[in-house]
């Protein structure tokens, strides 16, 4: 089997709450990557400092992290997508593992990326568990073994590099935008089942909605599934089909996403 060297790069910004359990979650990993770039977009909280106490107490000579001030929401609309590109550009692995900082990742998850990426993959991604399981995150991650989500993958940085990175045109969906052109260069897109990361979703109805019509805008203002878009469209005339196949709240939820992708498709105009 071929070595490759594999470099780690997260993004992070205001995640004091949260940072030391994920930290923690990364540096328990049963595989150890040659780097670690952790880029903060200018946190106004303690995040930072903390990053920076954990590299220091636990000796992480591997471990860097970065400022940049323009991978923040008040100065960039693709904060997320510019941070992650800022990153990987200094990242000297051949392969790039991305997490988010919102989650943790399950002791074995890094493993399971190299093992199945390993097999000849261009873009692997794993697979996303809530700590909380409801009906609202049920909707919400059910189709990320479809479409994996940059809050847990890998990739060859050559791929990254041939098509351009992400895309900082907005906030949301640039993961999305990124997994699509990266299948519509033929590259071979895998799924490693193992590779767990557990993630805070909504916990209650307006949370739920808040997030669906930030999706949808993100794809909308991508054009991402396009077809899909005006297909829901037709179905959400009929209120009857998700009453009986899912429930009256995913269907309103349905409506967030379909608002938000409409939205989405006229600041893509402009």
């Amino acid at each position: 089997m071929i070595s490759y060297s594999v470099s780690f790069i997260c993004t992070v910004y205001n995640e004091e709450r949260d940072i030391e359990r994920f930290l923690w979650s990364i540096r328990n990993q049963s595989f150890q990557c040659d780097e670690y770039i952790f880029l903060d977009g200018g946190s106004k909280d303690r995040t930072a400092d903390k990053i920076s106490r954990f590299i220091l107490d636990n000796g992480l000579t591997s471990w860097r992290l970065m400022v940049d001030y323009e991978c923040n929401r008040t100065v960039s609309e693709g904060a997320i997508a510019l941070g992650r590109n800022r990153a990987i550009e200094r990242a000297t692995g051949d392969l790039i593992i991305v997490l988010d900082a919102g989650c943790h990742a399950d002791q074995f998850c890094f493993q399971h990326l190299y093992q199945k990426i390993s097999e000849g993959y261009d873009l692997v991604g794993g697979l996303t568990c809530c700590e909380v399981a409801n009906k609202y995150t049920s909707l919400l991650i059910k189709n990320d073994r479809y479409n994996p989500s940059s809050r847990n993958i890998v990739f060859r940085k050559t791929v990254w590099e041939s098509i351009g990175g992400y895309s900082t045109a907005y906030y949301t969906g640039e993961d999305t935008d990124f997994n699509i052109r990266i299948r519509n260069k033929g590259y071979n897109i895998g799924q490693a089942n193992g590779a767990i990361v557990f993630w805070n979703g909504p916990t209650s109805y307006e949370d739920f909605k808040i997030k669906m019509m930030s999706y949808g805008m993100g794809d909308g203002k991508f054009r991402n599934f396009y077809g899909k878009y005006l297909f829901r469209y037709i179905l959400l005339l009929l209120p009857i089909y998700y009453i009986i196949f899912f429930n009256t709240k995913s269907y309103f939820g349905a409506w967030a996403y379909q608002m938000g992708y409409l939205r989405g498709l006229r600041r893509s105009d402009e």
